[in-house]
């Protein structure tokens, strides 16, 4: 049975592995905000394009609002 004294230091390779693995875990929190945030921009802009008036419709305020005149049994032919 081997000593206390004769056992390796293990202390500086234990702390490179928590160094290293804090190091990895920090770079994917960075990645996961970067791509929340560029998710977050693109879906604003996105919306904010499919919501914006177009210039034709913005001089008339009814211009987009168009009844539907449709009657029923009637040929527009006229037959």
């Amino acid at each position: 049975m081997t000593s206390f004294d004769q056992r390796p230091n293990r202390l500086p390779a234990i702390a490179a592995t928590v160094l290293a693995q804090l190091a990895v875990l920090l770079v994917l929190c960075w990645a996961a905000v970067l791509y929340l945030n560029w998710s977050s921009d693109s879906a604003m802009a996105e919306f904010m394009a499919a919501t914006k008036v177009p210039a034709a419709a913005a001089s008339e305020p009814h211009a987009a609002i168009r009844p539907v005149h449709h009657q029923a049994g009637v040929c527009p032919r006229g037959a």
